[in-house]
């Protein structure tokens, strides 16, 4: 309209002016006078208003502007606030309609305007959250808030010095506390479960559907970075808030139900043992590890039953969830590597989670003085795991070599291989080394491919014992199947993060690519129960585990968005 106008004088009857306000579409045919265009453009401009101050009352915007200006979280924007500003603003905006069309009418306009009624029966069949919620309170919804609660979360630790926030600490108590009071914020029924699950859930048109899930995990390995799990937590909560706001303010209901779920352990750090909070929910929690114990020497029992929870195999069993009663599994997860960001994309799909196999290998030679035994009649243990894991290395093609034996399809396949343990025994700088053990553990996307090089490389190891003449013992600890994320949710992931990419173009984003999650994630665990998909996002130089570990903010909208395109097009 106001393109009309700037033209001077009165618009030609040629073109039709689109308006769009509150998701309802008026098609009206430009042949009015001047005085006519400016009122509908006058309409037209509060679509491009707040829709809602997303605050309980109307607060002064002076109030509002210092807000802001002392960068202070905007803790009263709450799903009820908004629910409230949206209504009045929606009555508003339907009784300007009302008086305008029945204006254009009495003037004989000669137009093709839908009433109001019809307008909200048609807002109400597809929820387009980008249409209904403007650009400030997308921006705040999906990158501030979250980036603001990852951070805020990332204070609650154990320890003074770093963060640690292990199964059942204080510090886990309080961080399980405060998402579940963000869930609560984002319109969701909230409980815990029998092993410290957070769970917030939405029910659908029909709570009987199988739901879709999101999640990943509260706890964090010592000396932690704040994105690890929590990013997995936090960015679908937020997500799930727009899009509840959205529904809330069509009037239509989610066609399925959404859970988010935060799992209490993934990490295994207090009872050694990973995935506690995950395999329960999927109905694959071994009953001896309740009797698993910590450092104190306290079970996992005792523990639960400590927290006020029921520390009964009979109490873990009732946390497994129907698996016809879940459609998917969908994890949002920092990459924990460098593609991404070498890629200069915000985001991945991943199209599988590596298989593992663990393997320790002990040596046995000769103890003996440093320098009285010939090296010629040496069984020294040292020597021979160096050449082993130079072994290692070359048959996964590491090092940057050029006698590396592995082939193209390990590289496709994303093999890796890594000696992460070595001990040696007496460990003096003046004895020949008696005893030396090292682990190795090898992952790739295809379980062939993973199984001849643990083949490859147990043959070389048995070898090189042979012509040292040194005792070798090569134990295999443990094994895991690859996991293939299903491939129409991979899809829809893939096509809502190109939608995602479309959306910012001044940022000159690549297009994001198909990963191999090399890590283990509670999808891990979960793909016993349901399908799985995995949504990296890119970290800083590809570092986890660590507190230098960092997700951008503008990569975190990225990631939120992505999933909420997502989700828009699964439950709407």
């Amino acid at each position: 309209a106001r393109a009309a106008l700037a033209k001077g004088g009165e618009a030609t009857p040629s073109p039709r002016l689109q308006f769009d306000a509150s998701s309802a579409s008026f098609l009206v045919r430009a042949s009015w006078r001047d005085r006519r265009l400016r009122l509908l453009s006058f309409l037209v401009s509060l679509r491009g208003r707040r829709l809602c101050r997303m605050r309980r009352g109307w607060p002064r915007r002076s109030d509002d502007r210092s807000r802001k200006a002392e960068h202070l979280p905007r803790d009263k924007w709450t799903t009820t606030g908004a629910r409230e500003g949206m209504v009045r603003r929606k009555r508003l905006r339907e009784l300007l309609l009302l008086l305008v069309s029945t204006w254009l009418v009495a003037l004989g306009a000669s137009s093709d305007v839908r009433g109001s009624e019809t307008c909200a029966e048609e807002s109400t069949r597809n929820v387009d959250v980008m249409q209904v919620l403007n650009d400030e309170d997308l921006h705040y919804i999906l990158k501030t808030e979250p980036s603001w609660r990852l951070k805020n979360l990332g204070k609650v630790s154990d320890s003074a010095d770093n963060l640690e926030r292990t199964f059942l600490s204080p510090a886990w108590r309080r961080a399980a506390t405060m998402v579940r009071a963000w869930l609560e914020d984002a319109g969701m029924r909230t409980w815990m479960d029998g092993i410290g699950n957070i769970h917030g859930r939405i029910e659908g048109e029909d709570p009987d559907a199988p739901a879709i899930v999101l999640g990943s995990h509260l706890d964090t390995v010592l000396d932690a970075g704040m994105y690890d799990g929590a990013l997995g937590v936090v960015l679908p909560i937020s997500a799930v808030k727009a899009l509840q706001l959205a529904t809330e303010y069509t009037g239509k209901k989610l066609k399925k139900s959404v859970e988010i779920i935060g799992f209490s352990d993934e990490e295994g750090v207090r009872f050694q043992s990973t995935f506690l909070g995950s395999r329960a929910v999927a109905g694959h929690f071994p009953p001896e590890l309740l009797n698993a114990v910590d450092k104190d020497q306290v079970t996992l029992a005792e523990a639960l039953n400590d927290a006020g929870l029921i520390g009964k195999w009979e109490a873990i069993q009732s946390i497994a969830m129907d698996p016809e009663k879940v459609a998917a599994y969908v994890e949002v997860h920092m990459e924990q590597g460098p593609q991404l960001e070498r890629l200069n994309t915000p985001v991945g799909i991943v199209n599988a989670i590596a298989g593992q196999n663990r393997v320790q290998v002990r040596m046995y030679g000769e103890q003996g003085h440093a320098g009285t035994v010939p090296m010629r009649g040496r069984k020294d243990a040292v020597a021979a795991a160096g050449e082993a894991i130079n072994e290692i290395e070359k048959r996964c093609g590491g090092g940057n070599r050029d006698d590396a034996t592995n082939t193209i399809q390990d590289q496709e396949d994303q093999l890796v291989c890594t000696v992460g343990e070595v001990l040696i025994w007496p460990g003096a700088s003046n004895v020949i080394s008696g005893n030396t053990n090292f682990s190795i553990d090898v992952r790739a996307r295809r379980d062939e491919t993973r199984l001849m090089a643990v083949e490859d490389i147990v043959d070389a190891i048995n070898r090189l014992c042979d012509r040292r003449k040194i005792d070798c013992k090569i134990v295999r600890k443990h094994e895991a199947a690859a996991v293939a994320c299903q491939d129409r949710i991979a899809s829809l992931l893939a096509a809502a993060s190109k939608e995602m990419i479309a959306s910012f173009p001044s940022r000159e984003w690549s297009t994001p690519p198909t990963l191999t999650s090399g890590a283990g994630h509670d999808a891990l665990a979960m793909s016993e129960l349901t399908d799985i998909a995995m949504l990296f996002v890119r970290c800083r130089g590809g570092i986890s585990h660590s507190p230098l570990e960092h997700v951008s903010e503008e990569d975190i909208e990225a990631a939120t968005r992505t999933l909420l395109i997502f989700l828009q097009q699964e439950l709407t």
